[in-house]
């Protein structure tokens, strides 16, 4: 898988539990807005008000969510592993910061004033999700580079590697002069 694949798989990989967390945080109430209602509110200008548009804002938030994953997956180099859960929160909690940048600063209907406990349980769903995003992006990694150890493709079978080896390298003699 390359870059953009591996960001994207991830990054919807971990929607899913985010998700699951925020469908239960709207059911016991400590938040307001699902975040299929965010996509719903960019991409129709409004909550969503029919199951169709809660779909089409859900896929939204989804394929959302594989962006934010290949964003990542370029930003940050998985050579040095330090500090990748940081840099996972910390890339997470920025693109929160931004889109609630956003949103107040072009007043977008529902989103310009929201309780408190919507914005801290959605602060805390970006970091569950900005430190489960490097863990999975280095899943795939660990994976890929596992299965590209084991099906090596040869271009010579070995025995004939094994020949070429034995066979004596020719060498070149010293030319001789001409009189």
């Amino acid at each position: 898988m390359d870059k953009v694949s591996k960001g994207f798989w991830a990054g919807l990989v971990t929607s899913i539990p985010i998700n699951v967390l925020n469908l239960i945080a709207y059911y016991s109430d400590f938040t307001t807005m699902l975040f299929l209602n965010w996509a719903g509110i960019f991409l129709f200008g409004r909550l969503t008000r029919s199951v169709g548009e809660q779909i089409v804002g859900q896929l939204g938030q989804i394929m959302f969510c594989g962006f934010v994953g290949i964003g990542f997956n370029y930003f940050v180099s998985y050579k040095s592993r330090m500090n990748y859960i940081f840099k996972g929160w910390l890339f997470s909690v920025a693109i929160w910061g931004s889109i609630f940048g956003i949103s107040v600063a072009f007043r977008f209907p529902y989103l310009s004033r929201l309780p408190f406990k919507t914005v801290l349980t959605n602060l805390i769903l970006t970091s569950i999700f900005g430190m489960i995003l490097p863990e999975i992006l280095r899943w795939f990694t660990c994976n890929q580079k596992q299965k590209n150890r084991h099906h090596v493709f040869r271009v010579l079978p070995f025995s004939a590697k094994k020949i070429q080896k034995e066979e004596k390298k020719v060498g070149l003699k010293k030319p001789i002069k001409l009189k």
